[in-house]
């Protein structure tokens, strides 16, 4: 799997745009980060979160643990999307070993706020847009 690379979106309706771009693992990881205040993060662990994931009897550890099989992760995300910039920090901080690189959808479109107000042929355009981070960035 090293050489393959997983594509890390936050909502469902866009893992459907992704997978018609190539076969790479694409997982989803909608954890609402932007609840409450990011300074009670400790361990991933935040009472807002879990009670909100006690709710929707939603468990991430899954995904997590698939993500980190692979040595390359690619995040789509937005600056203007409170929820992809925090899973985004999120991300970076918990797999700083990997290869992490990130796509911003509005970085070529301030209209584009998150990856879903994009079409496939311009999210194609993006692949050439890829921010590979530094560990310093991460």
């Amino acid at each position: 799997m090293s050489n393959n690379i997983c594509e890390i979106v936050s909502s469902d309706s866009a893992i459907k745009l992704i997978k018609e771009l190539n076969d790479n693992e694409v997982i989803c990881l909608e954890m609402n980060l932007n609840i409450g205040k990011l300074d009670g993060l400790k361990e991933n662990n935040r009472n807002e979160l879990n009670k909100y994931n006690e709710i929707l009897k939603y468990d991430f550890k899954n995904q997590l643990n698939e993500i980190s099989k692979y040595d390359n992760i690619r995040i789509w995300s937005s600056i203007y999307d409170a929820d992809d910039y925090c899973l985004l920090l999120f991300l970076c901080s918990k797999f700083k070993d990997k290869n992490i690189s990130v796509i911003y959808s509005n970085e070529f479109n301030n209209y584009a706020t998150t990856l879903t107000n994009l079409s496939v042929d311009d999210i194609k355009d993006y692949l050439n847009k890829e921010h590979i981070l530094k560990d310093y960035e991460k």
